[in-house]
């Protein structure tokens, strides 16, 4: 075999190895590709078990103005529902979804105002956005003193409203995480003895094992014991977390008068 086709046998195995690793990277490529694609549809769904499809309830009787929030808002991911007055807003079925409510200041029978304040008798969670085409000083802070998160004037640039209702939006999630929360903390505060919701009022008061030992009249290893068993029903690792859930909770839930 001549020098010639010996270099072009070397030149054409290395150039078949080189094919092989290629497609074996190719391969490697869209197997990591897919994967990422499989677990970007997972955190899609597990975002919606979490969350649900946002909900926007616009309570307002010009029809310009919501014919464009649909508009905007179905664009953005959010189910609307139009009302035209209270009244018909209050004889829905709100679902206990997140979302949030778009309401005009002057509603035909009844003012936004008052609609805020029977929504907040009822204990409704949803966060109230204002929105009207006159607003004076005076009735823009008796919205917010009494939970409004925002009060637009119309007419209002579409990126606002936007803006307003994902900070609403942001809003109702963080609450409803934190009363998941509290309810978990109120239902691990139930497993607790008496003896030892006793030993977790003293501790997260401030006073030491020796301070507590001394005022229910039990020895300081058993103070160690029951403060122990606290701190794993509770599962938290620090008396910071500890004295947090006290301050959380409300406060006859934790209030236990030392046995005698």
């Amino acid at each position: 075999m001549s020098a010639k086709n010996s270099q072009h046998l070397v030149n054409l195995e290395s150039a078949m190895r080189r094919a092989q690793q290629l497609d074996k990277e190719r391969a490697e490529t869209i197997a990591q590709v897919e994967s990422l694609v499989e677990e970007a549809k997972n955190l899609r769904g597990h975002t919606k078990s979490l969350y649900g499809k946002p909900s926007i309830y616009v309570v307002d009787s010009d029809t310009a103005f919501c014919t464009s929030a649909v508009r905007l808002l179905s664009n953005a991911g959010s189910q609307v529902r139009i009302y035209s007055t209270a009244e018909e807003f209050l004889r829905d079925n709100i679902a206990d979804a997140p979302g949030c409510i778009l309401m005009d200041l002057h509603l035909p029978g009844g003012s936004g105002l008052e609609l805020q304040s029977t929504l907040a008798h009822r204990g409704s969670p949803l966060p109230i956005i204002f929105i009207s085409a006159e607003g004076n000083i005076p009735t823009v802070v008796r919205a917010m003193k009494a939970g409004a998160m925002d009060f637009l004037v119309k007419p209002v640039e579409f990126e606002i409203l936007l803006e307003a209702v994902n900070r609403a939006l942001a809003f109702f999630r963080r609450q409803q995480q934190q009363k998941q929360q509290l309810t978990r903390w109120q239902s691990a505060f139930q497993t607790l003895s008496h003896r030892e919701a006793e030993v977790f009022e003293l501790v997260t008061a401030g006073k030491m094992n020796k301070e507590i030992a001394s005022d229910l009249g039990i020895t300081l290893r058993t103070v160690k014991a029951h403060r122990g068993h606290v701190m794993v029903k509770m599962q938290v690792a620090s008396l910071a977390e500890l004295v947090r859930i006290a301050d959380s909770l409300p406060p006859t839930a934790s209030t236990f008068k030392p046995s005698v």
